[in-house]
């Protein structure tokens, strides 16, 4: 009885240890994304700038990011030097 349980043990831990190494063995590799450009389609990026405009106290819209990202392009720095000569 006690073989019996202790195989069974086994035989429970080493699937135990089969299922993780499957799971770490797996690695994909991700692009990185670029912290200088803005992405319109990224909502949060749109909220994060009007929430960053706003606390400097410049009143700025989604709409105004948009309009700034197609005049200028896709550059972080230059649309910030956008919005804030619109105001």
């Amino acid at each position: 009885m006690c073989l019996i349980l202790f195989l069974t043990q086994e035989k429970y831990f080493n699937n135990q240890k089969n299922k993780t190494m499957k799971a770490s063995t797996k690695k994909v590799k991700h692009p990185k994304l670029d912290p200088y450009l803005i992405s319109l389609k990224q909502k949060y990026e749109l909220t994060y700038i009007v929430a960053r405009f706003k606390k400097l106290g410049i009143t700025v819209t989604a709409d105004d990011v948009r309009a700034a990202v197609r005049a200028v392009g896709k550059s972080r720095r230059k649309v910030y030097n956008r919005l804030k000569m619109m105001d």
